[in-house]
């Protein structure tokens, strides 16, 4: 029932925001995750973790940019193609 119920929410996520915004959702999650096991269980942090978890965030970030701002990355774009 519980996986049911977590696809459910996936679905709805993915309806209401976009699978852009599921990803950054699920990302948030796994960071959360491990800032509460940081915290709570005082384990340690590595710098690979926090360079993949910033990477990943910035990632979905300038998805989300391009395909909002499509005109800012056409410079970008057009010079790589000439």
């Amino acid at each position: 029932m519980l996986a049911f119920s977590l696809q459910v929410v996936n679905a709805i996520t993915i309806y209401q925001l976009s699978a852009t915004g599921l990803a950054l959702a699920t990302v948030v999650k796994n960071v959360m995750i491990v800032v509460s096991a940081v915290i709570i269980l005082d384990e340690s942090l590595t710098l690979v973790q926090i360079a993949a978890f910033s990477g990943a965030i910035f990632g979905v970030a300038l998805y989300s940019a391009m395909k909002l701002f499509p005109g800012w990355f056409d410079r970008f774009n057009s010079s790589a193609v000439a």
